[in-house]
């Protein structure tokens, strides 16, 4: 998969990794619920109502894959949760950087070595100019844990 920040993610499978199928599909931004309904099997889906956010959630693969919608039905944010496996090795590409690294710690390294600035946040850290976020259960500001969840909003 590669991703072009908040315009696409491109090549993403359609199905889970033991499906005898291995179609892709694109996940543009402002693309709608009835459009990733008809890309994907989702296997559970609820409404989303928090202070400042209204809309729906949609788990597909076992809830390695969750994407968010806004109040308009228009996506909002793609999560993959860490391992995303669909298809043996898979990765999510940002100028040749592999998202989908072990260690958060190696992702963080990356993205500073090629210059895109980073933040460091509660959960992980985000790196907003290609809006990113990457969190780990285990983060206690250190980034020497494993990567968990790597969100991308669209």
């Amino acid at each position: 998969m590669e991703l072009f920040p908040f315009e696409k993610i491109m090549q993403v499978p359609r199905y889970p990794a033991n499906s005898p199928r291995q179609d892709f599909v694109d996940i543009p931004r402002n693309i709608d619920l009835i459009h990733i309904a008809d890309s994907f099997a989702i296997n559970s889906m609820r409404g989303l109502i928090k202070s400042k956010t209204i809309g729906i959630v949609a788990y597909m693969f076992g809830a390695h894959l969750k994407i968010e919608f806004k109040k308009d039905y228009t996506i909002a944010t793609v999560e993959f949760r860490i391992p995303y496996e669909p298809f043996d090795e898979f990765g999510l590409f940002y100028d040749d950087i592999n998202l989908f690294n072990a260690k958060m710690k190696n992702v963080y390294d990356e993205l500073n070595h090629k210059g895109i600035k980073t933040e460091m946040t509660d959960v992980g850290f985000c790196a907003p100019s290609i809006g990113v976020n990457f969190f780990s259960c285990d983060f206690d500001k250190s980034l020497d844990v494993s990567l968990d969840t790597v969100t991308v909003f669209l």
